[in-house]
């Protein structure tokens, strides 16, 4: 949808940013989140890089904000199921009870 993400998770050097693209599922548009997962650091000359090769000590960070973006991803998916359900029920008529109220 575009190039920036819609969030960022941080720990020490480590960052996973999510990003949201449109799929199709089955004929239908989906929304879709995707996690990238980076070692920032600046180089000599002051310009931030990305790494994407992990030191020991880097697992742990990448760890930490892997389970921060999938607890993310998990929430909006559990957001969207409900206002799917909520559309749907609004678009769809009230059904009338077949019994009709004690006189």
């Amino acid at each position: 949808m575009n190039n920036k993400p819609n969030e960022r998770f941080r720990a020490g050097r480590m960052t996973c940013a999510l990003f949201e693209n449109e799929v199709e599922v089955a004929g239908q548009p989906c929304r879709v989140l995707q996690a990238a997962l980076a070692r920032r650091y600046r180089d000599r000359w002051g310009y931030w890089k990305s790494e994407f090769e992990f030191t020991r000590e880097d697992i742990p960070l990448a760890i930490h904000v892997l389970k921060r973006a999938f607890a993310r991803m998990t929430d909006r998916q559990i957001d969207d199921e409900i206002a799917w359900a909520v559309e749907r029920a609004a678009s769809e008529p009230l059904r009338q009870s077949a019994k009709s109220p004690a006189a």
